[in-house]
């Protein structure tokens, strides 16, 4: 897995998840207070040495889905197919298995999930206090909330060379090597090169074999009419039968002839 290839699309997309049902309040014995009861999470240092690389695997996790897993069995199946198709890149694969998830399975009636316009949020009850897991700014469909324009190209150079999203007719995720993802940003380069795109703005196309283009933050269609998205929808429809892909989700500039 290439660095570049990683880079964390910061969004909002997604309305409130829980990962579980439990009542939170639910007393259990807690690994964060001593045996005073003084509660022991205080700084990001102490949250890193009891949840190791949760952070990172988060971030991938969204980067994939565009959204946070809805159970501890959902991370853990992504974790395996993570460590399958780049054994090198989660070399911490063992941790995040004996003793990440370990912790968070022990606690996951404390666990719940947070979102603002621009923010994304793991939090943990604890008796009296919450502490804050997981931290990250979100930008999927509202790129509004970068309010610096240098900062908003750059952000929107990043996603447009991201890697595209695969998923199966279960729209279970298909993590694409990092040849065959850089084969797809070529195709789609190639295309648009031969047509004025505006790089100021990005829409985020949801394709479906044999339904369609999709406006991925508002679920409308997409002009299939429009000459780039029509070539488009011609070069992904045989790479997804060439490749056993039922849906792709990317980044695209928007071609001036088109309104969002």
């Amino acid at each position: 897995m290439k660095a570049n290839n990683f880079f964390c699309i910061y969004i909002v997309l997604c309305p409130f998840f829980i990962f579980f049902t439990n009542e939170i309040d639910k007393e259990l014995s807690s690994p964060f207070y001593s045996k005073d009861g003084k509660f022991e999470i205080d700084n990001k240092d102490t949250i890193t040495a009891h949840f190791p690389f949760l952070a990172d695997i988060l971030d991938f996790y969204y980067v994939y889905y565009l959204a946070m897993p809805d159970s501890l069995d959902e991370l853990e199946e992504f974790i395996d197919s993570m460590h399958v198709a780049y054994p090198e890149e989660l070399y911490y694969y063992d941790i995040l298995k004996k003793q990440t998830l370990v912790t968070l399975k022990e606690n996951k009636a404390h666990l719940f999930f947070r979102e603002n316009e621009c923010e994304f949020q793991l939090w943990m009850q604890e008796k009296d206090s919450t502490i804050l897991l997981y931290n990250v700014g979100k930008k999927c469909c509202d790129l509004d909330c970068f309010p610096h324009p240098e900062e908003k190209f750059a952000i929107i150079n990043q996603l447009v060379n991201s890697t595209p999203k695969a998923f199966n007719a279960k729209n279970k995720i298909i993590i694409m090597k990092t040849q065959l993802s850089n084969v797809l940003l070529n195709e789609i380069m190639t295309i648009s090169q031969k047509y004025k795109m505006d790089k100021d703005k990005a829409i985020l196309i949801d394709y479906i074999r044999n339904d369609g283009l999709f406006n991925y933050c508002n679920k409308e269609r997409i002009d299939n009419n429009e000459p780039y998205f029509k070539k488009i929808k011609i070069m992904l429809k045989k790479f997804c039968e060439e490749n056993g892909i039922y849906r792709l989700v990317f980044y695209t500039y928007c071609p001036h002839s088109s309104v969002f």
